[in-house]
């Protein structure tokens, strides 16, 4: 299969699976619930969960934030240095009918930085306290769903945003 098909194919089901989703809003308690999951990864909270660690767990706190501005430091600029190459328009400036729910932080899509930033705080506290892998792996990827949801991300944004995630966050804690 030629790389113009193949990209096109994949441009397809991106088109499909963000309507699918995005067409589920306006439902009240759904529009707050992925608003409020949206916001959970605006970043203060992984600053709070660091000093709490730090007073909780001394030990456990200083490798979370070892590892977490080591992880945080390699994806901020990467993630910058992608969206401002890709350039990718938002669902919201690029389709008819689709108004975000929630403001969008910047001007372009690719990758979701607020997925990616989701995934390192998960990959991170989940190596740390294991109990929490499997409840931090879902609320990462519903932040990732709810950025579709809300309508400022298509779903290969929050898949970029989720390897960037991933990968800084398990680079950052080879090093630590």
């Amino acid at each position: 299969m030629n790389r113009r098909i193949w990209l096109n194919n994949i441009i397809y089901w991106d088109l499909l699976v963000f309507r699918f989703i995005f067409d589920r809003n306006g439902r009240t308690l759904l529009d707050r619930s992925f608003f409020l999951i949206s916001k959970s990864a605006d970043g203060y909270l992984y600053a709070i969960a660091a000093v709490m660690l730090l007073f909780i767990t001394p030990q456990s706190g200083q490798l979370f934030l070892k590892a977490g501005l080591l992880s945080y430091g390699m994806k901020v600029p990467l993630y910058m240095l992608i969206k401002r190459r890709v350039r990718r328009k938002r669902p919201f400036d690029d389709l008819e009918g689709v108004n975000f729910l929630l403001a969008p932080p910047d001007e372009f899509s690719f990758p979701s930085g607020h997925t990616a930033g989701a995934f390192v705080f998960a990959i991170i506290c989940g190596h740390l306290f294991p109990l929490s892998y499997a409840p931090l792996l879902l609320w990462a990827s519903l932040v990732g769903f709810s950025r579709i949801y809300v309508g400022v991300h298509y779903p290969t944004d929050i898949l970029a945003g989720a390897l960037l995630g991933v990968l800084c966050a398990k680079i950052g804690l080879l090093v630590i």
